[in-house]
């Protein structure tokens, strides 16, 4: 095989740094899908934390209330409030973080699908998801 036959074979210089390229513009999408999802997490990880203060400083009220009658009733309803509050952001950030892993919770059955499955990969259920919705969860992730 001659010199020029190789050259042939071989792929062009401008061929190969495309190539690069590409996976250099994956690996930075990755990075930043990674980013994104870890500070939501770590966010997530503080509303957990609250919750078991707000669920101990509950259990604490309840047992004064009940066991030596200090207390009201009232107390308890606010410290409640406080804890269906945490919950929904709780939730909201939950939800956040699989918009941003590209994943959708199942209506029937609560497992995690690919925003792309048609059907859930447990019970099947058609998942509807609109392009629309695909694309805004795509661009749209600097909310927290």
């Amino acid at each position: 095989m001659t010199n020029a036959e190789k050259g042939k074979n071989q792929p062009k210089r401008s061929e190969i740094a495309e190539a690069v390229r590409e996976l250099a513009d994956s690996a930075v999408k990755k990075a930043d899908v990674t980013c994104r999802a870890a500070r939501l997490r770590v966010a997530a990880g503080r509303l957990y934390r609250r919750l078991n203060r707000q669920y101990r400083e509950l259990g604490i009220a309840v047992y004064r209330l009940c066991r030596h009658d200090v207390g009201d009733a009232e107390e308890i309803a606010a410290k409640t409030v406080q804890i269906d509050e945490t919950i929904h952001r709780l939730k909201t950030v939950e939800q956040r973080i699989n918009e941003v892993l590209g994943l959708i919770s199942c209506p029937v059955c609560g497992s995690l699908n690919k925003i792309k499955d048609p059907c859930c990969t447990n019970c099947g259920t058609l998942l509807a998801v609109t392009d629309s919705e695909t694309e805004e969860n795509e661009t749209d992730y600097n909310t927290f």
